[in-house]
């Protein structure tokens, strides 16, 4: 039976799958965003319309309920975009380093 909680998950799922396609077209999300994003949203479209199953492997194997399975996958997943987002900023803050070096080399000339 599929509650009223799944619905609503799904359709957030699907709004933003399609709100991070829309990025992806404007170009204000790159290959590999755009890929990870979408990833993500399949993914939890995905473990609500099987959601049984997932029950069942996770009580079968992993003896863990349903949600502590959805909370550690969640918070991996937090901890990945975390890691990437650092990443980001990391290369962004050399390239600005690089600018600005470049930009005072060419003033010092100037003077």
């Amino acid at each position: 039976m599929i509650r009223l909680t799944h619905v609503l998950i799904i359709i957030f799922g699907i709004v933003m799958l399609l709100l991070t396609f829309n990025q992806f077209r404007k170009k204000k999300l790159n290959y590999l965003g755009f890929m990870i994003w979408s990833s993500v949203w399949i993914i939890l479209i995905a473990g609500i319309l099987l959601f049984k199953v997932i029950e069942r492997v996770a009580t079968l194997f992993l003896n863990i309920r349903t949600f502590d399975l959805f909370v550690i996958v969640a918070i991996l997943i937090i901890f990945i975009v975390i890691f990437l987002l650092n990443y980001s900023i990391n290369e962004n803050r050399k390239k600005i380093e690089e600018i600005v070096e470049e930009t005072a080399l060419k003033e010092a000339k100037k003077k």
